[in-house]
């Protein structure tokens, strides 16, 4: 089965006089740094949010098979909107681009900056289905289907939801206190 495994958690630097270094730590790509005094508690928050992710790569897995199944039934009426191979064109290139996004997100976790990548992935696929919705609405307004348009505003608000769980996930976790404020003249994000 397809899943998301993040596994990069950054061991402490005994030498190390810093909080952020003097702790296991994890920095997901959503810009959340939490640190733990122990590898078991940092384990077991990697473990919590590979569930999450994974059921937020449910829900926009399903959020693309009900997109693509409206894209098959406004299929028909495609040709009647203006330029309508160019806005074809684009929503067959963002489903090809969500599904390379979604494959990358499933096979790098585990690679060293998997942390980041697989949620760069997961906004990626959001921002392309969001495009294609916003398509389709524009063709379905365009034909005078307003409830078609509705219901794929709701579709559009569930990309919404699933984008912002994903970027307040993991915040607030942790047993250290993490440095807020700019260290060395760089800013540095917090839980």
């Amino acid at each position: 089965m397809r899943k998301i495994t993040l596994t990069h958690i950054e061991i402490p630097e005994s030498n190390s006089f810093l909080k952020e270094r003097n702790c296991f730590s994890i920095a997901l790509g959503n810009g959340v740094i939490a640190g733990w005094s122990n590898d078991r508690l940092a384990t077991d928050f990697m473990v919590k949010i590979n569930l999450e992710l994974n059921y937020k790569l449910v829900t926009l897995n399903q959020i693309l098979i009900e997109t693509y199944s409206h894209y098959r039934k406004v299929w028909f009426y495609v040709t009647n909107f203006p330029d309508h191979s160019a806005i074809e064109r684009a929503i067959v290139s963002a489903f090809s681009s969500i599904d390379r996004c979604l494959d990358l997100a499933t096979t790098r976790g585990h690679f060293p900056n998997g942390n980041h990548m697989v949620f760069r992935h997961l906004f990626s696929s959001l921002d392309s289905l969001d495009e294609i919705l916003a398509d389709l609405q524009k063709i379905e307004k365009y034909c005078k289907h307003y409830v078609e348009v509705r219901m794929l505003q709701v579709f559009r608000d569930r990309v919404g939801y699933v984008r912002n769980d994903l970027k307040s996930l993991g915040q607030g976790e942790g047993n250290v206190e993490m440095r807020t404020g700019p260290v060395n003249g760089k800013s540095i994000s917090a839980n």
